[in-house]
């Protein structure tokens, strides 16, 4: 995907000592489990499925002489994207699908940091799966959060940051990054912690391992979102439910209370309903009266 040279940001060169070196995320992809790397995959396919790859940038123009208007909309990917995670932050498929939709949607530079240290080899084997190169550990008592996040905002102000907390413990580091979030006035998502999600087996489950059928893998599902508490009911509250295909398709999701429902294989794929491509998108309308 092209990028225009409005959305080309250098980083700065004191951030280059702090980059993590690619060979350990190589190793991490490496040493995770195949069918869990297959998970990723899967996880990543299904977000170009869902969404496709957006246009870098265009323009359309719309002149009605009945209504006396005429206007032009112009959409861009935002020049940059700031994610920065908590070491302790252990769901490798929610990060991917935060992530993705801003590859999608074609962003000129994507930045990922961590606070202190590396998260864990799950995390690190999701941005290496995801080609995402520009990875840093900064420290959380010198000041480098907010001084980067200044000096890309001073680039191009045209940016967003995402937040990936732990589950556990309210981190300074990513405080003060939502603060300097919030004087800079960037776009700013944070992911939410610890989801209820349910898994719905079948009677038949047994006669579909016999039929080398898709069955659910609940390992996958704990590995891919470590943080989550994992129910095996329906419930109010559930942010997804994982369920055994039945032979007539999925069953009805009319009245439940979930907005997710994900069948096997699928076990990795995620959607947060605020980050779709076009939250990394800029539009811009520029309208008047038609001139007589």
């Amino acid at each position: 995907m092209t990028k225009s040279p409005e959305n080309i940001i250098t980083l700065p060169a004191w951030l280059d000592a702090l980059r993590q070196p690619d060979e350990k995320q190589a190793a991490a992809y490496e040493a995770c489990p195949s069918d869990f790397r297959a998970g990723l995959k899967t996880a990543i396919a299904f977000a170009f499925h869902l969404w496709g790859e957006s246009a870098s940038s265009f323009d359309t123009r719309l002149e009605n002489s009945h209504t006396g208007f005429v206007h032009t909309l112009s959409s861009r990917p935002a020049a940059w994207l700031f994610a920065l995670l908590s070491p302790d932050y252990l769901s490798p498929a929610r990060f991917i699908a935060a992530i993705l939709p801003a590859i999608l949607a074609g962003v000129g530079r994507i930045i990922i940091t961590s606070l202190d240290t590396a998260p864990s080899p799950a995390l690190c084997a999701a941005i290496e799966l995801a080609g995402l190169e520009d990875f840093f550990i900064l420290p959380s008592n010198t000041g480098d959060v907010p001084r980067l996040l200044r000096e890309l905002h001073a680039q191009n102000s045209d940016g967003r940051v995402l937040l990936f907390p732990s589950a556990t413990n309210e981190d300074s580091g990513l405080s003060v990054a939502r603060q300097t979030a919030g004087i800079l006035k960037l776009q700013l998502w944070q992911d939410d912690t610890a989801p209820r999600l349910s898994i719905t087996r079948t009677a038949d489950e047994k006669g579909a391992r016999e039929k080398h059928e898709n069955v659910l893998r609940r390992d996958i599902i704990t590995w891919a979102h470590g943080d989550a508490q994992i129910l095996d009911r329906e419930e109010c509250g559930i942010a997804a439910h994982f369920v055994q295909e039945h032979p007539d398709g999925f069953p009805d999701a009319s009245g439940t209370c979930s907005p997710l429902f994900f069948g096997p294989g699928l076990e990795t794929c995620w959607i947060h309903p605020l980050l779709k491509p076009e939250y990394f998108r800029t539009c811009t309308l520029r309208a008047c009266f038609i001139h007589s």
